[in-house]
Formats: C-alpha cells, sequence, structure tokens
C-alpha cells in the first residue's frame, strides 16, 4: 500500500510495475487524514480530488510546493500540522485522493510560476514587515508610504483565500522608472506569484482557478477591442470570489490578487476604484548587482519564510472592519491589507490614508 511521502517510483514500484501513480484502489481510511496506518475492511476506489490547498479538521494544512532541483511542472504537497512537514505526491482523506493540480505542458511549460520548496523559519508579521520594506528600499526609490503599503500587499497575498475582496495593485510610471525592477521583486516575494507582459492569452485567465496564483502583469495597455473589454471585464469580477466572467464560451473565475502596470494610469474608473496606486518616476538609481544564483536563493528563502507565517496563522486570521476616511471600498482593500497584522497596525493605517486612491470617493462610490 501507497505511503505518504513516497517518491514517484517507489509508489509504481509497488502498484506491480504498472507505473499507475497515484494506486486506483486503496483501503478506506476513516478519517484521518492519512495514506497510511488505518486498516479498512474493504478495497474501494476513493475520489480523485485536485486541490491546490486544503485546511483538515485535525490541523493538517495541504500546500503546493516545488521540491528543490525539480521540473518545472513537478507540483506536490507539503503537509503540515503543528511544525511537523512533509512533502508527498499526493494524501488521501475521508476516501478523498487529494492530488494537486496537473500543469499543461502546451498552456502553461513557459509559466514563471514562483513556488516556495518547504517552510523555513518563524517570524512574526511586524519583522517581515520591516524586512520586505527595506528590501525594495534596495530596489527601488519610493515613498515611503507607498512603500508600507506595498509590502503589506505582498504579506495579504498569503491569505487571500481567507478575504472577501483581493487586493489589487496598480503601478504606473514612464520607462526607465523602476517599474519593471519593482514587479521582480513582486515576484520573489508574493505567493503563487506568474510575472508575465504583453497580450494577455485566455489561459491565463483561468490560472486563478486553477492555482490561486498572484497574477503581476507588465506592460499593460487596454486599447478598447472587444478583447480587452473582456479582460477589463475579468479583471473587475476578481476582486470578489464567486463572479466569473464569459470568456472563449467558458465561465472564467478571476478571484485572486493582482499587480497591474502600465506607463499610462488606468482610465476604467471601476478598475481604477478596486486599487491602490503607486506612481513611479524616472531615476538614475541601479539595483544591487546580484547575481542570478544569489536572487534564487533569496526569493527561495523569503518564500519558506512566508510560507511558514501562512501556516502558523491561517486559523487565527479572520477578515475585519477598519475605519478609514475613505470609501466603502476603500476600506475593503485596507481590510484585505490589515488582515496578517493583529498588532502594530497603525504605521499600514496611516501609510494607506496618506497613499490617497487615484480616483475620488465620488467617483469610486458611482464606480
Amino acid at each position: 500500500m501507497a505511503r505518504a511521502g513516497q517518491t514517484e517510483s517507489e509508489r509504481c514500484s509497488e502498484n506491480s510495475g504498472t507505473g499507475s501513480c497515484p494506486p486506483v484502489a486503496t483501503r478506506q481510511h476513516k478519517g484521518n487524514g492519512k495514506s497510511n496506518g488505518s486498516r479498512g475492511t474493504s478495497l474501494i476506489e476513493p475520489a480523485r480530488v485536485t486541490t491546490d490547498f486544503a485546511a483538515l479538521p485535525d490541523g493538517t494544512f495541504l500546500e503546493l510546493v516545488r521540491p528543490k532541483n525539480s521540473a518545472w511542472n513537478e507540483l506536490k504537497f507539503l503537509t503540515w500540522n503543528a511544525g511537523t512537514s512533509s512533502i508527498v505526491d499526493w494524501f488521501e482523506h475521508d476516501g478523498r485522493l487529494l492530488v494537486p493540480p496537473r500543469l499543461d505542458e502546451r498552456l502553461h511549460r513557459n509559466l514563471n510560476l514562483q513556488l516556495p520548496a518547504g517552510v523555513g523559519d518563524s517570524f512574526n508579521a511586524r519583522f517581515l514587515f520591516v524586512w520586505i520594506c527595506n528590501f525594495i528600499r534596495e530596489f527601488v526609490g519610493l515613498p515611503e508610504a507607498s512603500i508600507c503599503l506595498t509590502a503589506a500587499f505582498v504579506l495579504s497575498t498569503w491569505f487571500v483565500d481567507k478575504l472577501s475582496f483581493a487586493p489589487y495593485l496598480c503601478i504606473c510610471g514612464p520607462q526607465g522608472s523602476g517599474k519593471t525592477t519593482l514587479l521582480r521583486v513582486l515576484h520573489w516575494l508574493c505567493r503563487r506569484s506568474v510575472l508575465m507582459a504583453g497580450p494577455i492569452a485566455p489561459a491565463i485567465c483561468s490560472l486563478p482557478a486553477l492555482l490561486r496564483p498572484t497574477l503581476l502583469f507588465d506592460e499593460l495597455r487596454f486599447c478598447g477591442t472587444d478583447k480587452a473589454q473582456t479582460f477589463e471585464c475579468w479583471l473587475r469580477a476578481g476582486n470578489s470570489p464567486g463572479f466569473p466572467v464569459a470568456m472563449g464560451g467558458q465561465l472564467v473565475d478571476g478571484f485572486g490578487a493582482k499587480v497591474l502596470c502600465s506607463r499610462q494610469p488606468v482610465v476604467d474608473t471601476a478598475l481604477a476604484s478596486r486599487a491602490l496606486h503607486i506612481s513611479m518616476v524616472p531615476t538614475n538609481d541601479k539595483p544591487p548587482l546580484w547575481g542570478a544564483e544569489e536572487i534564487l536563493d533569496l526569493a527561495a528563502m523569503f518564500q519558506s519564510w512566508l510560507l511558514t507565517f501562512r501556516l502558523l496563522h491561517y486559523r487565527e486570521f479572520e477578515p475585519r472592519s477598519f475605519h478609514v476616511p475613505f470609501t466603502p471600498r476603500m476600506r475593503s482593500v485596507a481590510g484585505a491589507l490589515l488582515l496578517p497584522f493583529t498588532e502594530d497596525q497603525e504605521t499600514v493605517v496611516e501609510s494607506f490614508k496618506r497613499a490617497r486612491p487615484r480616483c475620488s470617493p465620488g467617483e469610486a462610490e458611482r464606480a
């Protein structure tokens, strides 16, 4: 019988050399959430369920990871319970065989999906917030309020599935202002981040339902075509869960955190009212001269820290209402940013007040 944590080859060899992995018939497990250790009385075929995350009743979490030096499409589960973790290919619970999503060779081959390789050191929200602020300062020159909001956005992406309103970050600036550099920093830090530029393929719009990623769009241009208008509609609906958009004859769920980067401000008032806005100006500052391997090692460390923070606090963090002098929609954004902060919220609140939304309260209300 297959055991949690087995490698692909070990599991295949135990299934009579047939190569059927995971097995199509296993003993039923009586709700203990493990792939071994129970003694069912009959062989059944467990219901196969694809999931990107699970918080099970016994306290176990299943989180997507990609072990170091793995292939681009080799997604596995990290199982975590009370600080104990392991990496497995699948997980059986209550008669269901939970498996990670499969990435399509044709659609996702060049997808630069950022995933942690495992858990890391444990730090509180204040340490991570200050550390992320300092790291952003190393690469781009931004007003202090914008740095604080960007750092709070990063932390919020690790809990977006706890929110009823997903935050958007709009970055606007001319060539040479450091927009793409900031996007790369966000790609290293945000949960399941995917960085892309140019025209958006319809397959990208299906990613939120598959992986719940943080989508980072560079050089966005809204040209007024039917395709662009459909994409804008998908973006407007993507702040709230349960509002799919008809695209290409299918209903596509776009809920999730996003970063929209362009040379011109967002002109769609309804879309603008859903986002925080960061304005950048040309600069002669040069980012640190770090090697590619050093950057990859740093990104892996960041991801492991932030994954550990998510797993430690996922069950305790719940959305709260905050009173800031903006529209109801912008108060929802503030609630999303403040979710990871059980204390020391004043810095983020003050930054939010100083970095006013680009659209006026009246425009936002009408949107």
